[in-house]
């Protein structure tokens, strides 16, 4: 089985760089992360301390429902080159922990893991098991916020 690693939409960054307000009307400032680890969305990088980044409010759901919540999400405030290996496992979220929310074509849960991402590719192939599993999010296991998502490939 193969898959398909997705950022946001380079239109959602774009959108969030100029406007600095986000889809839930939050107003948004541009500030600097003083630690490593907060992956920006579009490139699927791990950002080091000192670059600029925009946290903003992202609904990454396709479908409605009790499941399509709302969640924070970083990207660089500068415009960085969206991930493009979309065949490969981001190589940064490797050494993590990771959730893995598989979800229906109605949009509901039908089932959850928590692996390392050494392990992606077999829970993913567990998680996609199931004809009607449409996408995985990938998220952080202890804040819920959303990384990318994951569809079968072709």
């Amino acid at each position: 089985m193969t898959f398909r690693y997705l950022p946001i939409d380079d239109e959602i960054a774009g959108h969030i760089r100029a406007m600095l307000r986000d889809d839930a009307g939050n107003a948004l400032e541009i500030w600097t992360a003083q630690d490593d680890g907060n992956p920006c969305r579009s490139c699927l990088r791990v950002t080091r301390r000192g670059e600029r980044l925009i946290l903003f409010a992202l609904r990454p759901f396709t479908t409605d429902g009790p499941y399509a919540e709302t969640g924070p999400v970083f990207v660089h405030a500068e415009p960085c080159e969206p991930y493009e290996r979309i065949d490969e496992f981001p190589a940064d979220f490797r050494a993590r922990t990771l959730t893995f929310r598989a979800y229906d074509t109605r949009g509901r849960i039908d089932d959850a893991a928590v692996a390392d991402g050494v392990d992606a590719e077999r829970t993913l192939e567990r998680l996609f098991a199931p004809d009607d599993v449409a996408v995985v999010h990938v998220r952080n296991p202890a804040w819920g916020c959303y990384d990318f998502r994951v569809v079968r490939g072709d």
